[in-house]
């Protein structure tokens, strides 16, 4: 059902997801700033809750890395019309989040090149972050389970 390549990037996906949740604080911060820490209870230092990738995983949100490449993958195949829920389930699980309505950035994304552009009426938009809230591949779904359309959000930040 599922060419090897798409299956690949499935599994590189989803196994990196799982990996969010194993970053560690640091006192260094996206951009390489200093971030202050803090002494706790019983005078140990504490690093502040900025958080980044262990330099010797690959990096969830870099920038063509291993992640964004899979999703990239994902989101060109199961981005197409018609493409199923269930589909889109197996390959890249649960979205991490899910609107009735887009919020007022999507709103513009979905309107930029379109201005007459309506949101469907009980639609569904399923969201699956790439980098935090900043950058998502969203994916709206008719009221009958099926992609009506796809594309990624890019916050340019």
């Amino acid at each position: 059902m599922f060419s090897k390549g798409l299956l690949s990037a499935s599994n590189n996906y989803l196994r990196l997801k799982a990996n969010v949740g194993e970053r560690r604080p640091s006192l260094i911060g996206h951009q390489g700033e200093r971030r202050p820490s803090f002494v706790g209870q019983q005078g140990e230092r504490r690093l502040s809750l900025v958080e980044h990738q262990d330099d010797r995983r690959p990096s969830i949100v870099s920038q063509n890395g291993e992640c964004h490449r899979a999703m990239m993958e994902l989101q060109e195949h199961l981005g197409r019309p018609g493409t199923t829920t269930q589909e889109i389930e197996h390959l890249m699980g649960l979205p991490a989040k899910i609107l009735d309505q887009p919020d007022e950035t999507l709103l513009y994304e979905l309107k930029r090149n379109n201005d007459k552009y309506e949101y469907p009426p009980d639609a569904k938009i399923w969201i699956y972050q790439w980098h935090g809230n900043h950058d998502y591949v969203y994916f709206v779904i008719s009221n009958n389970n099926k992609v009506i359309q796809s594309a990624w959000y890019y916050a340019f930040e």
